[in-house]
C-alpha cells in the first residue's frame, strides 16, 4: 500500500503472556499492553514497525542537550551566559526525534566551549508566543541567543555546523588572523604565489598546517589592512558589516592587520591594495577596495556577493534575495530524490538536477547579467502555489520549470515548456526579459514560436509527465471524497469529512475547536491512498461524538488556503489547527498514514482533551474478531500452533 502501508518485521517470541499480546510483538520497538502497542520514539504504526527517521535511533524528543528550559528560568538563563543555544521541539512533531541524535552529539562539544544547549517545548504557550514573534513556523528549530539577542539558526542540524556557529558567536565578529596560512585556509584557497611573496619580502617561510575548516557551504569575507591609523574608518565599516551579519550561519568574517601578510595577498593578485575586502564564495574570489565604497554600501555589497552563485531559495534566505531589489530567474526542481545534507542530486523531468543548475551557473557568469539578476533554484514540489503566481501551472508533474520573478506589478515571464533548458536558450530568454520584450504569458509564447526551428541537444528538453487526471478509484486502495466516490455509492452515504474552501475557512477552521485538515488535490496518487484511511478515521471520530474536534479537508486543485504556510511539503499534507491558537508554528502530522496512529496523534496534539478507547480505530463489533486474529497470528509466529 505504498506510503501508508506498515512494513512487517517479524521477531521471535517465547510464550504469550496474558495482556501482552500485540500485532508482531510491537516489532521490538514498543511496549505491549492488551493488544495495543506504545511505540518507542522514532517508531510508529499498529505494530511499531515504521521508522520515522530512517534508522534505529530512539532518543526521546526534548531529552538530548544539557537541560530543559521553562518560562520561569528563561530570563535568568539568557542573562547568565553570553551565548546560549535553545533547541525547540514538539511532541506533536513526530519527526523531530530525527534531530535528537545531532543534539546529543553536539552537546558535549558545545559544553567544552561553555555554550549551553537547552531544550524548550514549542507547545508551551510561552514558547509558542516566542516562536511566533520570531516567525518560525515549523519544528525543530534552533535559536542562538547572544547577549539576549535572538539569532534563529538556518543551517543543518548537524554537530559540526552547530559547533562552528557557536564558535562564530563566541569570538570577535571578525577575528584577526596572525599567519598567511591561516588567512589562506580561511578563504579555502592555497597559493604558493602568496607564500613566495611573503618569503621574498620578509624571509618568513610558513609551514602549511591543517586548519579547522569552516562548513564548505559558508561564504568567507576577509578584510586586509596595513595601517590602521590611516585606515581607521574603513576598518570600522568592515567591523560593522561583520557585526551586523554575526547571526548568519552561512558567512564568516576575519581580518588581516599585518602589513606584510596583506602585501603578500596584493602581490599574489588577490587584491589591488589595502584596505580591501576579499570574498570567497562557491569557489570564486572577488575583491573590493574599501575606500572606494560601492554605491549600495559595504554591508549590502557583501550580502550580494555572499549569496550562492545558484543556491536554493528558502524561507530563511528569501529576505536576502529580496533586499537585492533585482529580478530573480528561478529554476523549480523536483527535489524529492535529494538529501539536503548532501550534494545536489535527483532528477527533474529525466534531467539531473545538478546539470540543470550548472546551466544556470553558466548563464549567471555572463557579464551582461551581473548585478542585474539573481539566480536560484526552488523546491517545486513544496512551492507549487508559488509557481502558479509566476504563470507556471501543472504542479510537480511539469517540473522542471523556469520563470522570472519580475518584481513588477502585473508582469509575468514563464519560460516556455517547448524550449530546451540549455544555457543558450536561457541566456536569450533572460536577455529578452531585460530588454522588456517579455511581460506576459503571450510574450513568452511568441518567444517560443520564434525559436521553434532551433537545433539543440535533446537531453535539455525535459520529459515532463502529462497533466494530472483524477485518480482511478479502487475501493480500499485509492479513493476520492464526496458523494460520487466508489465507497459512497457502495454504502449509500457520503463520508464524515467536512469540506473546507476559502469562503468557509475562517468560520470553521479558525473556530475554537481543534480542526484537522487534509490538503489534497486531483491526480495525487498518494492523496488517494491516504483518503482510504482518512475517511475511516473520520468515521470513527464521528461515532465517538467528540464535539470539540472537526475532521476536514481542503482540495487545492483549483484553490489555495487563505493561511500562508499550511502546505509545507508535497501533498498530501495533514495539519492540526488547535482550538486555542491558530497561528504558526503549525502542528503537522508526519507519521504513518493509518487510522490508529493518526487518531492517537490527534488526541495528544489537541488543545481540548478527550478520551479514546484502547482500540480506537475499530468499531466495537470488530474488536473481538481483531483480538482473536492477533492472538492466533502471534501463537503461530511464536511456534505455539
Amino acid at each position: 500500500m505504498r506510503r501508508v502501508a506498515a512494513l512487517l518485521i517479524l521477531h521471535a517470541t517465547r510464550g504469550l503472556e496474558e495482556g501482552k499480546i500485540c500485532f508482531n510483538g510491537c516489532s521490538g520497538h514498543g511496549a505491549c499492553d492488551n493488544f495495543v502497542c506504545s511505540c518507542e520514539p522514532g517508531w510508529t504504526g499498529d505494530d511499531c514497525s515504521h521508522s520515522l527517521v530512517g534508522g534505529n535511533a530512539t532518543v526521546q524528543t526534548l531529552t538530548a542537550g544539557h537541560f530543559n528550559v521553562t518560562a520561569k528560568n528563561w530570563t535568568k538563563l539568557l542573562k547568565k551566559k553570553d551565548v546560549v543555544f535553545i533547541a525547540f521541539g514538539s511532541r506533536s512533531c513526530l519527526r523531530c526525534v530525527g534531530a535528537e541524535t545531532a543534539y546529543a552529539d553536539a552537546a558535549p562539544l558545545l559544553k567544552k566551549m561553555g555554550v549551553p544547549l537547552a531544550r524548550a517545548d514549542a507547545d508551551e504557550p510561552f514558547f509558542r508566543e516566542l516562536l511566533q514573534d520570531l516567525q518560525l513556523g515549523s519544528m525543530p528549530q534552533v535559536v542562538a541567543y547572544r547577549k539576549l539577542f535572538a539569532m534563529p539558526y538556518a543551517g543543518l542540524h548537524a554537530p559540526n555546523e552547530l559547533v562552528h556557529f557557536a564558535k562564530k558567536l563566541k569570538q570577535a565578529a571578525a577575528p584577526s588572523l596572525l599567519t598567511l596560512n591561516a588567512a589562506l585556509a580561511f578563504l579555502g584557497v592555497d597559493s604558493e604565489e602568496a607564500r613566495r611573496a611573503l618569503y621574498d619580502e620578509t624571509g618568513i617561510e610558513e609551514d602549511v598546517v591543517e586548519e579547522d575548516a569552516l562548513p564548505s557551504s559558508a561564504a568567507r569575507v576577509l578584510g586586509i589592512f596595513s595601517d590602521l591609523d590611516i585606515e581607521e574608518d574603513e576598518s570600522a565599516e568592515f567591523m560593522l558589516a561583520a557585526s551586523e551579519r554575526r547571526s548568519r550561519h552561512d558567512v564568516y568574517f576575519a581580518r588581516v592587520d599585518d602589513p606584510q601578510i596583506s602585501q603578500a595577498f596584493i602581490d599574489a593578485g588577490f587584491a589591488d591594495r589595502t584596505p580591501s575586502v576579499i570574498v570567497s564564495n562557491d569557489g570564486h574570489l572577488i575583491s573590493h577596495v574599501l575606500d572606494d565604497a560601492p554605491d549600495i554600501g559595504l554591508g549590502p555589497w557583501v550580502d550580494a556577493e555572499t549569496l550562492p552563485a545558484v543556491g536554493e531559495l528558502t524561507a530563511q534566505n528569501f529576505a536576502r534575495y529580496e533586499a537585492l531589489s533585482r529580478p530573480m530567474l528561478l529554476l523549480f526542481l523536483d527535489l524529492r530524490g535529494h538529501d539536503r545534507g548532501m550534494e545536489l542530486s535527483g532528477l527533474s523531468g529525466g534531467v539531473p538536477n545538478r546539470d540543470l543548475v550548472e546551466e544556470f551557473r553558466a548563464v549567471r557568469k555572463d557579464e551582461s547579467f551581473r548585478d542585474r539578476v539573481a539566480f536560484a533554484y526552488v523546491d517545486g514540489v513544496a512551492q507549487q502555489d508559488r509557481m502558479k503566481a509566476l504563470g507556471l501551472f501543472g504542479g510537480a508533474r511539469r517540473l522542471p520549470a523556469v520563470a522570472v520573478n519580475a518584481k513588477e506589478e502585473g508582469v509575468i515571464a514563464p519560460y516556455p515548456e517547448s524550449l530546451p533548458l540549455d544555457r543558450a536558450h536561457l541566456r536569450d530568454f533572460l536577455g529578452a526579459f531585460l530588454a522588456r520584450r517579455l511581460r506576459s504569458k503571450e510574450d513568452s509564447d511568441a518567444f517560443a514560436l520564434q525559436r521553434q526551428n532551433d537545433v539543440f541537444d535533446p537531453k535539455w528538453l525535459p520529459k515532463r509527465k502529462p497533466r494530472k487526471k483524477p485518480t482511478e478509484e479502487v475501493m480500499g486502495r485509492y479513493e476520492v471524497f464526496g458523494e460520487g466516490s466508489v465507497r459512497a455509492r457502495e454504502i449509500g452515504r457520503v463520508d464524515d469529512v467536512f469540506v473546507l474552501n476559502r469562503e468557509n475557512f475562517a468560520d470553521t477552521a479558525l473556530a475554537e475547536k481543534d480542526v484537522l485538515i487534509l490538503f489534497h488535490e486531483e491526480g495525487c496518487e498518494n492523496c488517494a491512498a491516504l483518503t482510504v484511511y482518512y475517511k475511516k478515521m473520520a468515521e470513527r471520530f464521528a461515532a465517538l461524538k467528540i464535539p470539540s474536534l472537526v475532521i476536514a479537508r481542503f482540495d487545492v486543485t483549483k484553490d489555495t488556503p487563505p493561511l500562508d504556510g499550511l502546505i509545507a511539503g508535497p501533498l498530501p499534507v495533514v495539519v492540526l489547527l488547535p482550538a486555542h491558537d491558530k497561528r504558526p508554528p503549525f502542528r503537522f502530522y508526519s507519521g504513518l498514514g493509518k487510522v490508529q496512529p493518526m487518531m492517537k496523534w490527534i488526541q495528544s496534539s489537541s488543545d481540548i482533551a478527550f478520551d479514546l478507547p484502547e482500540l480506537c480505530h475499530l468499531d466495537p463489533s470488530e474488536i473481538e474478531a481483531y483480538k482473536h486474529q492477533v492472538t492466533e497470528r502471534e501463537r503461530r509466529r511464536g511456534g505455539e500452533l
